[in-house]
Parts: structure tokens; C-alpha cells; sequence
């Protein structure tokens, strides 16, 4: 496994959505699976889905066990490394906790985290690639 996608970025890439960029679409998705998803990122989907800030094509529910049927995506665990280095990011990053735990993630597993968040790809402590 190579690389970490961001929450929006597994959406994308499901709902198949054109705003994954041609770059992310041959260099991220033109690698073989597995691709690495912090399980914060079902949390972040149920809270936008609650708050009717995400619609989905299928109840969230059925929408991961899709997802999680094709086998192209691997869940990375909330365990307590992540949860403790999410709290000890060097330099300065910003407040989010599940950005935190996604960035954490990525540096814990050594994989290059795909994302369209500006913070994050302009945080030096993580490798990331723009979406």
C-alpha cells in the first residue's frame, strides 16, 4: 500500500466524481491496490450524512459495505499510536481531530496521503499529493 485517501477523496473516487483531478486519477488510482482509509473517515461521512452535508448514492451503511466489498480499499485502524501521535504532530497543524488522525495515519504508515485540503497539503510533516 502506497497511498492515504483522504475523506473526500474515497468519495470521490466512488460516487465516481470528476473532481478527482487526471494527475490523482493516473498516479494514485493507476497503482495497484489497496488504498489505506482511516476508519475516521466513516465517522466524518456519518456526521456529514447526519447533518445533510453529504448525500450518497445508497444509505451509508450499504455505501461501505460496497466500498469495502471490491476490495480495492483497506480500513487503517484508529489504535493508540494514531490517536496518541495525532496529538504530538510537530510544527504547527491545525485543530481538526479527524484530519489530526488522518495526517497521523499517513506518517505512522509511511504512505503518501492523497487530499484536496489546503492545510493539510501545505503541512510539511506529512507527504501529500493534490487532488
Amino acid at each position: 500500500m502506497k497511498y492515504l485517501l483522504d475523506t473526500h477523496v474515497w468519495i470521490w473516487r466512488l460516487e465516481n466524481n470528476a473532481a478527482l483531478s487526471q494527475r490523482v486519477q493516473r498516479d494514485v488510482f493507476g497503482s495497484p491496490p489497496p488504498y489505506g482509509v482511516s476508519l475516521i473517515s466513516i465517522w466524518e461521512m456519518a456526521n456529514k450524512v447526519r447533518k445533510r452535508q453529504l448525500q450518497l448514492t445508497m444509505p451509508l451503511r450499504e455505501w461501505i459495505k460496497r466500498a469495502m466489498a471490491c476490495g480495492d480499499f483497506q480500513l487503517m485502524p484508529l489504535d493508540d499510536e494514531v490517536l496518541i501521535s495525532a496529538n504530538e504532530l510537530p510544527g504547527e497543524f491545525h485543530a481538526d481531530p479527524a484530519d489530526r488522525m488522518i495526517v497521523a495515519t499517513a506518517r505512522l504508515h509511511r504512505l503518501i496521503l492523497a487530499t484536496r485540503d489546503e492545510r493539510i497539503h501545505r503541512y510539511p510533516c506529512v507527504q501529500s499529493i493534490w487532488t
